[in-house]
C-alpha cells in the first residue's frame, strides 16, 4: 500500500505549526511536530499489527511493548511546559 497521496497532508500541517509559533521556537515546533508524527506511527502501527494478530487468534508481544513505551511519552508531552503568550502593550 502506498501513502504517497499523504505528503500535501504533512506537509500542510508542518507549514500550520511553523507559521504558529514565533521564531525563537521554530526549532522546537518542528521537532515536537515530528514527534507527534513518529509516536503517533508508532502506536498505530503496533494497533493495528495487533489486531490483525488478534484476529489470527493472538496478540503480538510487540504491541504491548509499544503500548507500554507509549505511556511514558504521552505523559511526558501532556507535562511539558505550556509557552506564556508576550504582552501586548498599547
Amino acid at each position: 500500500m502506498e501513502y504517497g497521496h499523504l505528503l500535501p497532508v504533512i506537509l500542510a500541517t508542518l507549514v500550520v505549526v511553523q507559521n504558529s509559533v514565533n521564531i525563537a521556537d521554530l526549532g522546537v515546533a518542528t521537532s515536537s511536530n515530528q514527534f507527534a508524527r513518529t509516536l503517533g506511527g508508532t502506536v498505530g502501527m503496533g494497533t493495528r499489527t495487533a489486531i490483525r494478530k488478534a484476529i489470527a487468534g493472538s496478540v503480538s508481544i510487540v504491541f504491548w511493548i509499544i503500548l507500554v513505551a507509549a505511556f511514558p511519552c504521552l505523559a511526558f508531552c501532556i507535562l511539558l511546559p505550556r509557552a506564556k503568550k508576550p504582552e501586548v502593550k498599547t
